[in-house]
């Protein structure tokens, strides 16, 4: 007889419905907690709140950013942002997150022939002072590089940059940066604040507060009798620059190079950049810290020769074909409507009293407008920047009422250093202020 065998039956163990059940709920909550951790990426705040809540330790550091930002037509705008970074401890190393959706964005604009660097000194502090008093998020603060200085391209053709076209580049690098439909605040100098108040009589709605420093925004510089005499310099400086330009091409030069001269070393270009005021009228002088930072920034090494050049455009040294005669001024000023800080240097830019100047002022009505020390460029001097950031913190910390412009307001006598509220007329200012660099 055949005998049947049977083999030993053997356990596997299976896992039971309800166990997978909850391997699936554990897998999705693990890929939820990670996609929370990458949107709280995008906000430095509730970021560092999330970490807090699972007791993992944090700490905040302030970076500064370059940037290359381009605008809608091609064209680049160079600069640099300044951010607070929240980043995780992990013992070996640390991961960050940065960016966010900010509710206070400051906008810096340097004025004729520097750039971002201009700002050094307030960028930092001003994100400083913000994280101290409000946190490091919701802050945002941007240095940019004008069209055809520092970094930023060149603007082509052969024709000089006006008013018109800085205010259309303002306008492109905010909707570049997607500040566009939110408020913004611009701190502006010497000619930056003619391109800053006339973005903001354009955009009234847009800009909440004005600071002006060294110059009382829109430019007035000649009667209408001298027209002429303007556009005739204009000219000329076109068609000599013209000239330049195509004796460099023959010498098998670069044309983006031609009129700028070379350098040995970086310390003669500060040395030059640190003689320029003394040229100006006045007396005028910036400190060795300030044009280290302007000339580090605004040079580049040639790779042939091992020289430096200034990066900024040469057409820049063409006078402007037309000015805004004094009306102009005067509407473009009584058109802004969110306070305005006015901020001048004992040594800065000389200004004659006049009847002109004090039409200017009066109606721009500045809720703050002091004369501090230093000369053109005290807000990258190190020794009196301290004075001028405070008075900007001060003026941003405190809420105004909007002045009423239809009022016809008449500038008062000031002393050395006076503060204007809300409800005075602004003094006039001796000694610094500039209508026009």
């Amino acid at each position: 007889m055949t005998r049947i065998t049977f083999p030993v039956p053997v356990t596997v163990p299976v896992m039971s419905s309800s166990f997978l059940r909850y391997e699936k709920i554990l897998f999705y909550l693990l890929h939820l907690f990670f996609f929370i951790l990458l949107g709280l990426a995008n906000n430095e705040r509730k970021f560092h709140t999330f970490c807090q809540f699972c007791h993992v330790p944090t700490d905040v550091t302030m970076t500064t950013k370059d940037f290359i930002l381009t605008l809608g037509d091609g064209f680049h705008i160079a600069g640099q942002s300044y951010n607070y970074h929240p980043v995780v401890h992990t013992g070996g190393g640390g991961g960050g997150a940065a960016g966010g959706s900010a509710t206070h964005r400051v906008l810096l604009i340097h004025g004729n022939m520097d750039n971002c660097r201009s700002f050094h000194l307030m960028g930092p502090a001003l994100l400083q002072h913000h994280q101290e008093s409000k946190g490091a998020d919701g802050c945002e603060i941007v240095a940019i590089d004008l069209p055809s200085h520092g970094r930023s391209d060149w603007r082509g053709g052969g024709a000089t940059v006006v008013v018109v076209d800085y205010v259309v580049s303002i306008a492109q690098i905010i909707s570049a940066l997607e500040w566009d439909q939110r408020p913004i605040t611009l701190i502006a100098h010497s000619m930056g604040c003619m391109i800053a108040s006339a973005y903001a009589a354009s955009f009234p709605r847009h800009v909440v507060k004005l600071v002006l420093l060294e110059a009382t925004g829109a430019m007035e510089r000649h009667n209408a009798a001298e027209l002429p005499r303007q556009i005739h310099s204009h000219v000329q400086a076109r068609i000599k620059h013209q000239q330049q330009q195509q004796q460099q091409q023959q010498q098998q030069q670069l044309a983006t190079q031609s009129g700028v001269p070379s350098y040995e070393t970086i310390e003669e270009m500060i040395k030059i950049r640190q003689l320029t005021p003394k040229q100006a009228p006045g007396n005028q002088y910036i400190s060795y810290e300030a044009a280290r930072e302007l000339v580090l920034w605004g040079t580049h090494e040639q790779e042939k020769d091992g020289t430096y050049r200034w990066r900024w455009d040469p057409k820049l040294h063409i006078p402007h074909l037309f000015y805004l005669s004094l009306d102009q001024v005067v509407a473009l000023s009584k058109s802004i409507e969110c306070p305005v800080c006015l901020l001048v240097a004992e040594e800065g830019w000389p200004i004659e009293q006049t009847d002109k100047y004090e039409s200017i002022v009066g109606a721009l009505q500045p809720v703050v407008c002091e004369t501090l020390p230093g000369s053109h460029s005290f807000h990258a001097d190190p020794v009196h920047a301290p004075a001028v950031i405070d008075t900007v913190i001060k003026f941003l910390d405190t809420e105004y009422d909007a002045p009423d412009k239809k009022t016809k307001s008449t500038p008062a006598h000031r002393a050395t250093k006076t503060t204007v509220t809300a409800t005075q007329h602004p003094p006039k200012v001796d000694g610094g202020c500039c209508v026009i660099l």
